[in-house]
């Protein structure tokens, strides 16, 4: 876990420039061999854990991109996984 919550966060690394389909196509693919490596055992609660912490990721990644308050109620969970296109672990195990 520490170490897939440590790759998040250099993939949203402050000042990177590049256009956030390509972030998120990074981070979908991590997300996605991360998934796929650790199904095997009993998940549930380490994809959910998981999935909060992308979400907190790309919410803090995206209001210093947009310049816009922590504390604003943009980039909800919802928003973060369906509208933004960045995979929910969680989702996989269905």
């Amino acid at each position: 876990m520490e170490h897939a919550r440590e790759e998040v966060s250099r993939i949203l690394r402050r000042g990177r420039t590049e256009r956030w389909e390509e972030i998120a196509g990074e981070l979908n693919r991590f997300l996605r061999g991360w998934a796929t490596y650790f199904v095997y055992d009993s998940p549930v609660h380490a994809f959910n854990v998981l999935d909060w912490h992308v979400t907190e990721r790309v919410r803090n990644f995206l209001s210093r991109r947009h310049k816009v308050a922590r504390a604003t109620s943009r980039f909800k969970y919802n928003e973060v996984h369906r509208s933004l296109g960045v995979l929910e672990v969680r989702a996989l195990l269905r």
